[in-house]
């Protein structure tokens, strides 16, 4: 998938350039020019045939006489991933990270806390930070504590219940049928004052 770099002259007049990398996997366009100080966006593009698995780098460099940062050099890395590998251990295949649009080297991709692969599991979207598996409401009714969280089709569910925190969290109830778009769980043994935390988990 090709990328783009934006370029900008600053100055009076013109300014000629000239932009060559200094490797056979990686092409750009255009390679020269004239610019009076409109942004030039330049295409850059990458050939994986041959290379090997991991990680290889090179420079763009752009000449324009004149100028006073000329030569500027730009860094660029690729990383050459085998397909059915899962380099950042998320739970999805390379070739899955790609096809979703999610960063194979990152395995939070939206920063939600919740992994790529988890979050495909559990039906929310691993590109959009506001789409999470996530409590939605908490409050007590008749005997009971009452818990919904937002659900997705196609899903079973665990509640896990701790008291203290610093015990740890205790399996409450297993196999939840999902019932879009949110699930609703009573928890009929909370019948004391003492603290419930609560977490949701897909099966």
């Amino acid at each position: 998938m090709p990328r783009a770099v934006d370029l900008r002259y600053v100055g009076t007049g013109s300014a000629a350039y000239n932009i060559t990398t200094n490797a056979s996997w990686l092409s750009v366009s255009p390679t020269s020019g004239t610019t009076t100080g409109e942004h030039v966006t330049v295409t850059v593009n990458y050939n994986t045939t041959g290379l090997t698995l991991g990680v290889s780098t090179a420079l763009i460099t752009v000449t324009a006489p004149g100028a006073s940062n000329s030569p500027l050099q730009i860094p660029v890395e690729l990383h050459a991933l085998a397909p059915n590998g899962d380099d950042d251990h998320d739970g999805l295949i390379n070739a899955d990270e790609f096809r979703l649009g999610t960063d194979p080297l990152n395995p939070d991709t939206d920063g939600d806390g919740m992994k790529d692969g988890d979050e495909v599991r559990a039906g929310t979207c691993p590109t959009n930070q506001d789409d999470c598996l996530k409590f939605v409401g908490a409050d007590r009714s008749i005997n009971a504590l009452r818990i919904t969280w937002r659900s997705a089709s196609n899903v079973s569910y665990s509640v896990d219940r701790a008291t203290n925190l610093m015990e740890g969290f205790s399996p409450l109830f297993s196999n939840i049928v999902t019932q879009p778009p949110t699930n609703l769980y009573l928890d009929v043994t909370a019948t004391d004052k003492c603290p419930y935390f609560y977490r949701v988990r897909t099966e």
